[in-house]
């Protein structure tokens, strides 16, 4: 399939049946004159699956140069987007403790990204930075998300760092009761694994009034 006005190959199919080049972004029915469909621009909340996929790998892309800022190292970056949170914390012990780094943004798209870095692993953050855990972390955040922004050349700004140290069940409560009430909980997670080992994860997770305009940038 070829988009009729840029003639790129990367298109993906909607639940219209009709096309979307990922490239310049045209709507478009391939056995018919090219026309945009209103109801894929407008209809729904939710992302379809291939929506879903498509925003994922480009926020794949940014999360490589996330775990990168974070270790200094090429990480093996994981992406899925069925991932429910308990299928997450279930790979952490009930007693083991992490810090959750969530950091609040607006912009072009408003959200949470929730950073999940393993106790075991804070010590290779620390190093980077002078200064207590907490300190290095909220430097480090900042840092991390304004090469993630970037990367994804989308216009948006932190406006809160929160730090929590706690178990993932904590955490996954916290993100149920609190986070919740305003966000999708679309859960795009990525694993940072290098070897054997699992660094961390990053959650994405929009605002609900976040969804429509995420197809901005598909």
């Amino acid at each position: 399939m070829r988009c009729p006005v840029c003639g790129s190959r990367n298109v993906t199919k909607l639940k219209t049946g009709s096309y979307k080049c990922n490239d310049c972004g045209f709507v478009f029915y391939p056995d018919r004159d090219a026309i945009i469909d209103l109801r894929d621009l407008v209809e729904g909340d939710e992302l379809s699956e291939e929506e879903k996929e498509v925003i994922g790998e480009r926020i794949k892309e940014a999360s490589a140069e996330l775990s990168k800022s974070l270790y200094g190292a090429d990480m093996l970056n994981v992406f899925d987007k069925n991932t429910s949170l308990d299928e997450i914390a279930a790979k952490y012990g009930e007693e083991e403790y992490l810090y959750g780094v969530f950091i609040d943004f607006t912009g072009d798209i408003e959200g949470t990204l929730l950073l999940i870095i393993p106790e075991k692993n804070i010590g290779d953050i620390v190093s980077k930075y002078s200064g207590g855990v907490i300190e290095s972390l909220k430097k480090l955040s900042i840092d991390s998300f304004n090469a993630f922004v970037e990367k994804l050349s989308w216009n948006a700004s932190a406006k809160n760092v929160d730090i929590a140290y706690d178990t993932m069940n904590a955490l996954v409560s916290y993100l149920t009761s609190e986070i919740g009430k305003d966000k999708e909980l679309l859960v795009l997670n990525y694993q940072f694994i290098l070897g054997s080992r699992r660094y961390g994860e990053l959650l994405f997770l929009p605002s609900k009034n976040s969804i429509k305009l995420l197809r901005r940038f598909l």
